[in-house]
């Protein structure tokens, strides 16, 4: 009996000791950030159904870290007296915050933050009246793959006129401060791109996020038929990443939108271990900042291929780390991506090319990247 009790405790710990050699073996996993931007109003969707559960069905399914919420009633009549931020926390296992603009109907309106980290603190910034009082909410967290506090800020500012607009996004900046802080403005700024209050904001030094796909597929609002953008992320100070932004396919929950934006930190560069800088077979040095090789008068930039094995999981984690990575099962490339294999290609031309290459060859799925040359 002791020495089967000796052999399981041997067992056990030669298991526990592969697990850990099989963990130092493998590259850190991309820090991800998810975060969500949604006018709920008060959960009446396109149908004129108030439901509120359906509006927790929407954001669940993005399973976002941080959610900045516009047009929240707190124990509203005409929402049936419930705390929907608390609520819509509840039923995504999340911290809420509430910022109130004004008393309404028994209860309180305005707006609220959900949150999955942590919230170290919470501020509520005034902002000058429009049609109805105004106020910003930011928390503040301790996001992954960022060093340092995080703010997070929801906005919802003044429907009728841009004036009121531009002086609500002034005294917001002015509460912010022109610090390092790392900040990410979130929410309806009711201003289509070009506006006077858009332009004041990326003029001061902010990163206001393109959404993928082009104006076209920009707008937020109606959401039966979308017509205007109005629905933006802006950012200042984050670490570089890779990033997607998108407009959320939801037509019937609300009358906006929702947006999505995926931030992904892969890790520095200077990092990378040896064997998986020998995996890429060109030349990182020869290119120049923006990934261009060549002559000053004839800069091209270099295309790549690598297969992977044709999993869910593979194809997420590439695409975690270059969202523009193309994927395909059937074209063999160079690389001879049999059956059970797809084809990855990608190009140099972007600002993070050196970390995106590192990052793709640490992939411990990945054999070589391989440039390919288009007949």
């Amino acid at each position: 009996m002791v020495s089967q009790r000796r052999h399981r405790c041997g067992l056990a710990v030669m298991a526990a000791a592969v697990a850990a050699a099989v963990a130092a073996a493998e590259p850190p996993q991309p820090a991800m950030l998810r975060i969500v931007s949604y006018n709920i109003r008060h959960g009446v969707g396109m149908d004129g159904t108030l439901d509120l559960d359906r509006t927790a069905a929407v954001l669940r399914r993005l399973a976002p870290d941080l959610i900045a919420l516009q047009e929240v009633d707190e124990k509203c009549l005409r929402s049936g007296g419930v705390d929907q931020a608390a609520a819509l926390g509840k039923a995504l296992g999340m911290e809420h915050r509430f910022g109130e603009f004004m008393d309404y109907g028994g209860g309180r309106y305005g707006l609220a933050v959900l949150s999955k980290l942590p919230v170290q603190a919470t501020k509520r910034h005034q902002l000058p009246r429009g049609a109805e009082p105004r106020c910003a909410l930011e928390v503040v967290v301790q996001a992954p793959g960022i060093d340092g506090p995080l703010s997070f800020v929801c906005v919802h500012n003044d429907w009728t006129a841009e004036a009121i607009r531009v002086k609500q996004m002034r005294a917001l900046l002015a509460a912010l401060g022109d610090d390092e802080r790392q900040v990410i403005i979130v929410g309806d700024y009711n201003a289509l791109p070009g506006s006077e209050s858009l332009t004041l904001l990326a003029e001061a030094g902010w990163q206001i996020l393109t959404k993928d796909g082009g104006p076209a597929r920009g707008r937020t609002w109606p959401a039966d038929d979308p017509s205007e953008a109005i629905d933006h992320i802006a950012s200042r100070g984050l670490p570089r990443s890779a990033m997607t932004h998108e407009v959320v396919n939801e037509a019937v929950a609300s009358d906006h939108r929702p947006i999505l934006a995926v931030f992904t930190w892969a890790g520095p560069v200077a990092a990378a271990e040896p064997g998986a800088r020998a995996k890429i077979e060109f030349d990182l040095d020869s290119l120049d900042a923006s990934g261009l090789a060549g002559p000053p008068d004839g800069k091209v930039s270099i295309h790549y291929e690598f297969r992977i094995p044709d999993t869910p999981e593979n194809r997420a984690a590439v695409k975690a780390i270059d969202p523009s990575i193309e994927i395909a099962a059937g074209p063999r490339g160079r690389v001879n991506a049999v059956k059970g294999f797809c084809l990855c290609t990608g190009s140099t031309h972007q600002p993070r090319h050196r970390e995106i290459l590192v990052s793709m060859a640490k992939l411990p799925f990945v054999e070589r990247i391989a440039q390919c040359f288009f007949e």
